[in-house]
């Protein structure tokens, strides 16, 4: 408790590997209820979510852009950061206690992050994404988190990009397995969910891709029957020669 009350202190530029190492020491310490109830009673999330949230502008867009921008440490440091709250959602205890603490202040903060970085292909940005999904993805096995993902129209959107991105340059194939899997939750054991998703783009989305996935087999199949077609008549004529030579 102490270390993480000294962690949250670390404000300097030059104290980023100080920081990933303390992060990746709390990451692997979370997954211990002991361990994850310590880091809940110090100041280190509050004070980390509490500065983000301010230094983003309540995490606007612009706000954000600034934030991730202004120094090459702060989009990394948000990296470890994020990688600690994955790691405390894994345990029913963590996730309950970080449900609470995250949303709904937080929330805007993680979604906003993937609407401005959806064109960006850079390492981090990348990896930057798939943590922020993950961390969605295990929010949504709680039934507040669930609730507040399903009324959030931009995660709605987020989801539906990321399903139907297979064909762009920022197709990421490990980001879509999370988006698919945070969608599976939602839906799992909810009519609620099943009803609201049926009337947005991302049902409409998928019907329209099945249906065009149909009508590319529905051809497919016709030309390899002409083409069966074409061969059974170049047969018939050989066969007729033959038998006239």
């Amino acid at each position: 408790e102490g270390y993480a009350a000294k962690l949250a202190a670390i404000n300097e530029e030059d104290s980023y590997e100080i920081y990933k190492e303390c992060t990746l020491l709390f990451s692997n310490l979370a997954f211990y209820a002991t361990s994850a109830k310590l880091l809940f009673k110090s100041t280190f999330l509050t004070s980390t979510l509490k500065s983000l949230y301010q230094e983003t502008r309540q995490g606007h867009h612009d706000g954000l852009r600034h934030y991730f921008n202004n120094h090459h440490h702060n989009k990394l440091k948000f990296i470890c950061f994020i990688r600690l709250l994955c790691c405390l959602t894994y345990s029913d205890y963590g996730l309950k206690e970080m449900v609470y603490l995250l949303i709904p202040s937080f929330l805007p903060l993680l979604i906003q992050s993937l609407l401005l970085l959806k064109k960006s292909n850079s390492i981090d940005d990348i990896l930057l994404k798939r943590l922020i999904m993950f961390l969605l993805r295990n929010l949504s096995f709680s039934i507040r988190g669930k609730a507040l993902l399903l009324n959030n129209s931009d995660m709605i959107y987020l989801l539906s990009n990321a399903i139907n991105n297979s064909a762009t340059l920022y197709y990421d194939a490990q980001y879509e397995a999370y988006a698919s899997s945070t969608l599976w939750s939602l839906l799992y054991n909810n009519q609620k969910a099943v009803t609201l998703l049926s009337n947005t783009k991302l049902a409409k989305d998928h019907v329209t891709t099945i249906e065009q996935q149909i009508d590319i087999r529905i051809k497919e199949l016709q030309n390899d029957e002409n083409i069966n077609n074409m061969k059974l008549n170049i047969n018939q004529q050989e066969e007729q020669l033959s038998q006239q030579g």
